[in-house]
């Protein structure tokens, strides 16, 4: 616990040194995933409420009534009611299993379009969420102070850490935890995500998994190995120390969830901008995670 402390502290005093690039880097991702995400929300409101408006009704049809509203054309809401009453009475005049058949293939409709909507956000989401870890992993290992130079550095390493972490999500076997937990959801009753630690044990299984393999983005960063030397190299050089590295992360995993509980509480006084607010401190949280890791690892390599 003494050793988990000491590198908690040196881990801060570092963090401190660095606090300006720190915090622009938790400025621009927060901000880039604030965009994403409320996006993301206000498209798919207007999906469903486009879709539930129009429920029934041909989709050529809806766009054509939305645009003369748009225009200021008054009969077209006149018309858009006089759909809406049709479909009601249509719906009414159904047998109720043919009623239930109806509403459900509308709703799927529905399914289907925010479905391929958020698998475009996810994706931009998730190009932003790696792109910070690679600036903050680069921050921490180089201390580099220009924010000019981190973000050149970033986006030329972005790739191959991200190569990285897809070969240690393989080789870990972290992808079959995954998939147990799909099947787990799909086909039980409770399914894992009702509960609300359910991320948090998730994240510890990806670290009792991988923590053989967790300083190989250190590894390819500060020594220009390939992406397979440097998961190869975290594995051997990690021999004997899993007990160590997986408490030391599993305990750092914790006081940062915590820690982001604990704030969020607090954030609800910045009202409106408490949504960016937690995800900038989020940034600052994955900034620390990483000075702390690459701390770690500079510890193991001395102790070696």
């Amino acid at each position: 616990m003494n050793a988990f402390l000491h590198l908690i502290s040196k881990s801060w005093q570092i963090s401190v040194s660095l606090w300006k690039p720190i915090l622009v880097g938790a400025l621009v991702f927060g901000t880039l995933l604030l965009i994403v995400l409320g996006t993301f929300e206000r498209r798919s409101e207007g999906i469903s409420s486009r879709m539930i408006l129009g429920i029934g009704i041909d989709e050529a049809r809806i766009d054509e009534l939305q645009q003369r509203m748009a225009d200021r054309d008054e009969s077209a809401f006149d018309e858009m009611l006089i759909e809406l009453e049709q479909v009601a009475t249509d719906v009414e005049k159904m047998e109720e299993a043919q009623r239930e058949e109806f509403l459900f293939a509308e709703g799927r409709k529905i399914d289907k379009m925010i479905m391929k909507l958020a698998a475009f956000f996810l994706v931009l989401a998730f190009a932003i969420v790696i792109t910070g870890g690679t600036y903050f992993l680069i921050l921490a290992t180089d201390k580099q102070q220009s924010i000019s130079i981190l973000m050149r550095t970033t986006f030329k390493k972005v790739l191959p850490l991200t190569g990285v972490g897809l070969w240690v999500f393989l080789r870990s076997y972290f992808w079959v935890v995954i998939l147990a937990v799909i099947l787990l959801e799909r086909f039980t009753l409770f399914p894992l995500s009702s509960f609300p630690v359910g991320d948090l044990l998730l994240l510890l299984l990806g670290i009792l998994l991988a923590a053989r393999f967790s300083f190989a983005g250190i590894i390819l960063l500060s020594e220009q190995k390939s992406i397979r030397e440097s998961v190869q190299e975290s594995y051997i050089r990690t021999s004997g120390m899993w007990k160590r590295i997986t408490t030391s992360l599993v305990l750092l995993l914790i006081t940062l969830w915590v820690v982001v509980l604990l704030f969020g509480t607090f954030a609800q006084i910045t009202g409106p901008l408490m949504s960016w607010v937690i995800l900038m401190f989020k940034q600052i949280m994955i900034a620390f995670a990483a000075i702390f890791l690459v701390q770690l690892y500079e510890n193991k390599k001395k102790s070696v």
